[in-house]
Formats: C-alpha cells, sequence, structure tokens
C-alpha cells in the first residue's frame, strides 16, 4: 500500500473521530440539559392551579369547596360565584364566602338544619355591593 494512500486513510480515520467526538459530546449536552430540566420542573411543586378543589371526608362527603367558580348545582345560588364553601357532617353549607360575577362580595355564616324549623337557616350574611357611579 503506498505511503500517501496509508496517510489519507489515516487523515479520514482522524476526521470521523472528531465528528464523532463532536456528535457525543453535543449528545451529552442534550441529555444532561433535558435530565436538569425534567429534575426541576418536578420539584416545583409547590403551585396547584385548578379550576375547583372538594375536600372530602372520611364517608366520601364533600366538607370544603372552592372554586372559579364553584361547582355546584344550578340554582343553589343566585349566581356563578368564585369562592369557598364549608359544609356540615349532613352536608349542608355551613359558611361561605365568595365573588358574584357582577363584582359584589357575599360572607354567610349559616345555622344546623333542623326539620323542625322552617325559617331561613342563614345566621349572619354580610355583603360588598358594587356600585357604578353616575357620570
Amino acid at each position: 500500500m503506498p505511503s500517501t494512500e496509508l496517510s489519507d486513510r489515516v487523515a479520514e480515520l482522524e476526521r470521523r473521530v472528531r465528528h464523532l467526538t463532536l456528535g457525543a459530546t453535543v449528545a451529552s449536552l442534550v441529555v444532561t440539559a433535558i435530565s436538569t430540566s425534567a429534575w426541576v420542573t418536578q420539584s416545583q411543586t409547590d403551585v396547584l392551579r385548578a379550576r375547583a378543589v372538594i375536600i372530602v371526608d372520611e364517608r366520601g362527603a364533600e366538607r370544603i369547596v372552592m372554586g372559579a367558580p364553584i361547582p355546584e348545582p344550578a340554582g343553589r345560588r343566585i349566581g356563578q360565584v368564585t369562592g369557598m364553601a364549608i359544609n356540615d357532617l349532613a352536608g349542608a353549607e355551613r359558611f361561605g364566602v365568595g365573588v358574584f360575577e357582577n363584582g359584589n362580595l357575599a360572607m354567610g355564616f349559616d345555622a344546623p338544619r333542623r326539620s323542625d324549623y322552617s325559617s331561613t337557616h342563614e345566621r349572619i350574611n354580610m355583603e360588598s355591593v358594587q356600585t357604578v357611579a353616575a357620570r
């Protein structure tokens, strides 16, 4: 084999080694970057984003309901509300606070429900009504 052919083959092998080294380095950097970003993303669990959260007791009864809006049957309130409701063991709301779509804020404390008492169960109800000034 002539020496020029041998030196050409050596030069080609050196070029391939350089390309392989560069490719391996880039691949290692990409894998490191992906691994690091996945690890950082998984460690940032201090924020929970949800439209609603319902906390149930050991029997499965809804005890605390929070939402934007609060998920509940239509007609239960005068309108959709973003806020929180706390229910008693029977599932009746005992405390609620929320902001309605029109900007009004309401907070209410309710008495326990009794079958022999037909009047309202509201005991304390505070509202902050948003008014529009005449121009």
